[in-house]
């Protein structure tokens, strides 16, 4: 998989003890207007710059739950659902269903049973993650769903970084939530895991469309 496309976004002030503070608008929402420090070096100039990457939840079968045994095939016994900076341009949503009672009809979880859905998406280098937030277009029965955030996991890890509950649903109708993970401080290197968990209540999720993308957006400190 390749790797987002960056945004590098401006250090903005000068900050004391040797750091700057990046306030750049494209990133305020996802860190949720946290002051990142910066390194500086000894004339007070930055070393390193702020990068947002944006991913797209992808996925193999239009309902991908009931399909999950063609999925499970097409994608091969260690693959998963992925997200990737390429945005979908299908106009057809794909779907999960859960039920409340009844794993069986979430798509398989991290660890291999058929519990919850999640994407995952290859790193292709050491990265330190600052901020995060994923976004997911569901119908809820409650109006409430959670997500976990996984990193540097091989198959059936220990278990997440952290589970956040979600923003901005409404109680039986569809709408765009969104899970703020921050504020961090991650290093990761393999892989970054997203996962819905979906807690008391029947959900539907759609994603992988032009209207219903869904998607995860982190931002790192690299060196300039």
């Amino acid at each position: 998989m390749r790797r987002a496309a960056p945004l590098v976004l401006v250090a903005a002030l000068l900050m004391p003890f040797g750091t700057t503070s990046a306030t750049a608008h494209e990133e305020a929402e996802v860190c949720q207007g946290r002051t990142i420090p910066l390194a500086t070096d000894a004339n007070g100039n930055p070393t390193e710059k702020l990068v947002e990457y944006h991913l797209f939840f992808h996925g193999e079968r239009p309902v991908g739950n009931v399909d999950s045994a063609q999925e499970l095939a097409e994608l091969g016994a260690t693959q998963h659902l992925t997200m990737n900076s390429t945005a979908p341009t299908g106009t057809e949503s794909k779907v999960f269903a859960h039920n409340l009672g009844d794993g069986a009809r979430w798509n398989y979880d991290y660890a291999m049973s058929p519990a919850l859905a999640h994407w995952t998406a290859h790193l292709l280098g050491d990265q330190r993650i600052v901020c995060a937030q994923a976004t997911v277009h569901a119908q809820s029965t409650t109006g409430t769903l959670n997500a976990q955030l996984w990193a540097d996991q091989a198959l059936a890890g220990t278990g997440p970084i952290t589970e956040k509950p979600a923003t901005g649903g409404t109680e039986n109708q569809l709408s765009t939530y969104k899970v703020n993970f921050g504020p961090l401080n991650l290093n990761a290197s393999l892989n970054l895991i997203v996962q819905l968990t979906g807690p008391s209540s029947n959900v539907v999720v759609q994603y992988d469309s032009t209207t219903a993308s869904g998607g995860f957006t982190y931002v790192t400190v690299e060196p300039i």
